[in-house]
């Protein structure tokens, strides 16, 4: 067939608008009709073409438009590479909870890339906007993965890498597979580079394949985080990386045997564990002497292999211990009894059974103790008393259903003030600054005022510096509100201690957490209209 216009009419079959042959018919020549369809196709295509330069020259245009409009076009790209650095650092994604939707954001190198061609240009070619990766583990068309992930890397020039592995709810790669998940490769190829590693979920597909490529040189792992969505089973999955043993100064490991974590302890500093054995504790307090913070969220009952020491183990560096549980009373006695901290300033405890194991702990460790927050306690209040007795230096106490009432809030109405050469009775808790105390046993609203009291009982007397004050009372859900408004004395104290600009809050639970101040107040205001209206009553 000949169109009459034989380059146009190819033009527009190469642009995919001619599917079926024209007709040759009327002397070899095309009809009327198909020579028109080839001109109008002839002319679509120019438009075409026309259309994709004016979509060029509108993008040169509107980047040439960003540079002159770009608050920082005066400035050395140096800067501006420094200024992305600063913004990105605190707000990456990477330091976030994984959830559903993260997948769906553009991170914060994309971006500043999005904005402009100099923008872009910039980004790319400064390394540390790549240090930091979020990867999402799928099951489904992982290969899609490793290209993005492959040319985030490549950007990161040769600086110490963040490695946050996230998963999917119910898209964890177990049991075992014989074959690595298709990134895993990508990423064992940078383990020399690895200076935080934090995988949010303990999986025994991932940490089997996960052990780094390591050939020469040396592990620069700093941190590592395992499992941060916790159970508390014992799993036999087990961490390290080949040739090497990493010397990390933060781990944080949940649901992993102790000793299966693949690691020198030597430089260890912060420590969060999921759950250990008493041995295990002690094996880990000697293999880590520079251990300044430490968390275990289940001191388990049963063993490890390794022992409990004959000497006291003393942590000359631990500052701060938290133990959220025991998973049984008789485990308390055995994990304090040959344990010295003589630096420890901060002691949190969860489900205590009793308090009877800390007082002979704190002598021998002789520690500058100054925050100390206990929930669940048992024993008796009297235990709890002699316990505070030996911690003078304390500033911030947070006791949540604990059994102390009445008798230890009268007992620091006693002993506001102290002097110099105090001793025992009057020395009780003489630098708390500030006391949270949720209860469910009975106290008295009007034991509160007496804590505060300003008459010196002699001129070198010192207060006790105690400014702010949270007593939370907890009541079942049947309790009648009305028995225990805070009466009209007391109320008026009270206010007058807030006037003084002490932190004074007072919550009455089991309705919600209401304000028993404003609650009185309104109270007694009602009660006065009541009595009014009888009194002019007919």
């Amino acid at each position: 067939m000949n169109t009459g216009s034989p380059s146009l009419g190819a033009s527009a079959r190469k642009a995919g608008l001619t599917k079926t042959p024209r007709c040759s018919h009327y002397n070899n020549r095309a009809c009327k009709f198909c020579s028109e369809v080839d001109a109008l196709e002839g002319r679509i295509h120019q438009a075409q073409l026309l259309l994709s330069d004016l979509f060029e020259a509108h993008r040169d245009l509107m980047s040439l438009d960003n540079d002159v409009h770009d608050p920082m076009r005066n400035l050395p790209p140096e800067v501006v590479s420094l200024v992305f650095v600063f913004c990105t650092t605190a707000g990456h994604p990477a330091n976030r909870e994984y959830d559903e939707n993260t997948r769906r954001k553009v991170q914060p190198p994309l971006l500043l890339g999005a904005v402009c061609r100099r923008w872009r240009e910039v980004a790319w070619s400064t390394p540390a906007l790549w240090t930091r990766i979020c990867v999402v583990i799928r099951s489904v068309n992982p290969h899609c993965q490793v290209g993005t992930a492959e040319r985030w890397l490549s950007r990161s020039g040769q600086l110490p890498l963040s490695i946050h592995i996230r998963f999917p709810a119910g898209d964890i790669l177990d049991p075992p597979s014989p074959r690595p998940h298709p990134i895993i490769p990508l990423l064992n190829r940078y383990s020399s580079r690895w200076a935080e590693l934090d995988i949010d979920v303990v999986s025994f597909g991932l940490l089997r394949h996960l052990f780094g490529d390591l050939i020469e040189g040396a592990s620069i792992l700093k941190t590592l985080s395992i499992g941060r969505r916790a159970t508390y089973a014992r799993p036999t999955a087990a961490f390290s990386i080949r040739n090497f043993t990493p010397s990390p100064h933060v781990v944080k490991i949940y649901s992993i045997s102790f000793r299966l974590i693949g690691i020198s302890w030597a430089n260890v500093t912060h420590v969060e564990l999921g759950m250990i054995f008493i041995d295990e504790s002690y094996q880990l307090f000697r293999l880590a002497p520079q251990l300044m913070n430490c968390w275990f969220n289940l001191v388990d009952e049963g063993a490890g292999g390794f022992g409990m020491p004959d000497d006291i183990v003393v942590l000359q560096h631990l500052q701060r211990l938290k133990l959220s549980e025991f998973y049984s009373k008789p485990l308390v006695e055995p994990f304090f009894a040959q344990l010295g901290c003589p630096s420890l300033t901060s002691l949190e405890w969860g489900g205590v059974y009793d308090v009877s194991s800390l007082p002979p702990f704190l002598a021998r460790s002789s520690c500058p103790l100054t925050f100390i927050d206990l929930s669940g306690v048992g024993g008796t209040e009297e235990e709890l008393i002699n316990l505070f007795y030996g911690t003078p230096f304390v500033t911030t106490l947070k006791l949540c259903f604990v059994p102390a009432g009445d008798a230890f809030l009268e007992l620091l109405a006693s002993t506001v003030f102290s002097s110099v050469d105090s001793e025992d009775e009057s020395t009780f808790l003489p630098n708390l600054r500030r006391l949270e105390f949720r209860n469910d046993k009975h106290f008295s609203w009007s034991s509160v005022p007496p804590i505060f009291r300003l008459e010196p009982p002699s001129p070198d007397s010192i207060r006790r510096p105690l400014e702010s004050l949270s007593l939370d009372k907890y009541f079942e859900l049947n309790w009648d509100p009305i028995i225990d408004f805070i009466d009209e004395e007391t109320l008026s104290e009270i206010l007058r201690i807030r006037e003084r600009g002490v932190e004074l809050i007072m919550i009455a639970y089991g309705f919600g957490g209401v304000d028993i101040v404003k609650a009185s107040l309104e109270h007694h205001r009602e009660q006065k209209r009541k009595r009014l209206l009888k009194k002019t009553a007919p």
